[in-house]
């Protein structure tokens, strides 16, 4: 069964009202940008993308199911990502205080930490656990392929 354009609207009107909603990786990408410049904003953009594809997979192969029945594994990823960011955000802090051009011109791994905010993000994951899985339901064929058709749009 093709996919319906009117379907395919509706879908992505909600999505996009969910996604102007800020959450971490938002305010990372834009910590990123204002101490690290344009570059280091566009690496981040591309890490979060990159983990919102972690999220999908996940989806596709029935994980989301497993965080909406254990609860538990949600607070866990929840509790994880928000040490992360601490531990992100303390590392911000400059490294030496006599004020040498080398403290600041440490540039962090963007791409690499952006990829694991957007991982443990959860607002993401609720996303995938919650929102995403309606329209699943609503296509007739295999989960998992309708589940990276759906995450991918």
């Amino acid at each position: 069964m093709p996919l319906s354009l009117e379907l395919w609207v509706s879908f992505a009107i909600a999505t996009l009202a969910f996604a102007c909603v800020p959450g971490p990786a938002i305010l990372y990408m834009t910590a990123q940008t204002l101490a690290h410049g344009r570059q280091a904003g566009l690496r981040s953009a591309l890490g979060v993308h990159i983990g919102c594809y972690v999220h999908i997979a996940a989806a596709a192969i029935g994980l989301a199911s497993l965080i909406n029945h254990a609860p538990i594994v949600y607070d866990v990823m929840k509790f994880v990502g928000a040490v992360y960011l601490v531990w992100l955000g303390l590392r911000m802090f400059p490294r030496s205080h006599d004020g040498s051009k080398e403290a600041h011109n440490l540039r962090p791994n963007s791409l690499r930490d952006s990829i694991a905010v957007e991982i443990l993000n959860p607002k993401t994951a609720l996303f995938f656990v919650t929102f995403l899985p309606q329209w699943i339901r609503r296509v007739p064929c295999r989960p998992g392929l309708s589940a990276c058709s759906w995450g991918c749009s």
